[in-house]
């Protein structure tokens, strides 16, 4: 009998201790907008659902027109709160990280490096 109170105790430690994740998932990301700034116009990255996939639509602003080029790349989905994707070709590759943290915080990396993106607003869990 005693054994069995301590089992059950000790199961409920560890079901209480093993809460699930609370924060929002990728999927809170799609169709926002995160303006880049850079030396120029600038430029954007909106996540998209296509078919069954996640894509980037990235954008490259211009000076007397509103958008330059416009492109699409896959994401590579690494986790529900981090996924990247690629831009460029040949020589100019840029690789990109984004990942949500503990409190809906959004961060973008360029190359392992944190870069600012405008738009990085704090997601909650409502906004899943």
């Amino acid at each position: 009998m005693k054994n069995t109170h301590i089992f059950i105790l000790v199961t409920l430690l560890i079901a209480f201790s093993l809460k699930a994740d609370e924060r929002p998932t990728i999927n809170s990301l799609i169709g926002q907008e995160f303006i880049i700034e850079d030396t120029w116009t600038g430029q954007s990255f909106t996540l998209k659902k296509k078919e069954k996939d996640l894509i980037i639509v990235w954008k490259v602003f211009g000076s007397g027109v509103p958008i330059v080029s416009e492109k699409e790349y896959p994401v590579k989905i690494k986790s529900d709160w981090q996924f990247r994707f690629h831009t460029g070709s040949g020589e100019n590759i840029n690789n990109f990280q984004v990942s949500i943290l503990d409190k809906g915080k959004v961060k973008v990396y360029l190359n392992g490096i944190r870069i600012y993106a405008k738009n990085n607003k704090l997601l909650t869990k409502k906004s899943r």
